[in-house]
């Protein structure tokens, strides 16, 4: 009797831990966001979807760094940060401190686990 309520426990426990869920997991992306050597003060960071059944991650860069989860897999990388001291156009809108060229080509990675990913454009 006692050696099958020890099962039912185990077997429980492994249940509720998510084992087998089938949700991909998470992993944590880190690093430094730079513009010719100078920190990104502020901006944004988003991590596109490549493959199918990826999820999309992204999250803010604040003073040059910044960190997300994201799940396995090929991504695109975005990063978006504009001058505010600048003087806005017409529209409104400020000058990015992205190089053109980095925008009009975002660089891709392969996510297999948690690391560190700097971007020095």
């Amino acid at each position: 009797m006692r050696f099958s309520i020890a099962l039912t426990v185990i077997c429980l426990a492994t249940t509720i831990a998510g084992c087998g869920d089938g949700s991909p997991r998470n992993c944590t992306i880190s690093g430094e966001v730079t513009v010719d050597g100078q920190p990104v003060e502020s901006g944004s960071i988003q991590f596109k979807i490549l493959e199918d059944g990826d999820l999309p991650g992204g999250g803010m860069i604040l003073d040059g760094k910044y960190q997300t989860e994201v799940t396995p897999g090929k991504k695109k990388v975005i990063i978006s940060a504009v001058d505010t001291t600048a003087e806005p156009d017409a529209y409104g809108t400020y000058p990015s401190l992205i190089p053109e060229e980095y925008t009009k080509n975002p660089q891709e990675i392969e996510v297999t686990g948690s690391a560190t990913h700097d971007f020095h454009l």
